[in-house]
């Protein structure tokens, strides 16, 4: 949501949950799309637990997709959200994600370092909390 409130202002023509042609079985689904600019915008979150290997990995099955579609795009823009705020790997993941095919650049934010874990987590306790109690 937070990608969303940024980009729609600028690019109107911002499209959130674009399908794109199947392959076989699979419907691949970008997470935004600028058609005046042929960009496909990949948002990814990264938990403190796993490896900065699993988002290259995913975004490499995503551009293996993309590409054999044949889909319009002039290319991906992978934005990672690192809740493990772990800036000094950030570098070391863009120059590996710039290095797949049709990824134009990459965009690598942490969480603010004033969060730590324990209030993290203590923030989905109290969200699942209120959720039950909705519900």
């Amino acid at each position: 949501n937070l990608l969303w409130a940024l980009l729609a202002p600028i690019f109107p023509d911002l499209d959130d949950e674009q399908y794109l042609a199947k392959i076989g079985h699979k419907s691949p689904r970008a997470d935004f799309y600028i058609p005046s600019m042929r960009i496909i915008i990949e948002a990814k979150f990264l938990r403190p637990q796993d490896r900065m290997q699993k988002i290259i990995d995913e975004i490499s099955s995503d551009t293996g997709l993309y590409s054999a579609m044949g889909n319009d795009c002039a290319g991906i823009i992978p934005v990672v959200w690192d809740d493990g705020a772990r800036s000094h790997e950030h570098d070391y993941l863009r120059q590996g994600l710039r290095k797949l095919p049709n990824v134009v650049d990459a965009i690598v934010v942490s969480r603010p370092s004033a969060w730590t874990d324990g209030e993290a987590a203590s923030g989905q306790q109290a969200n699942a909390k209120r959720r039950k109690r909705a519900s």
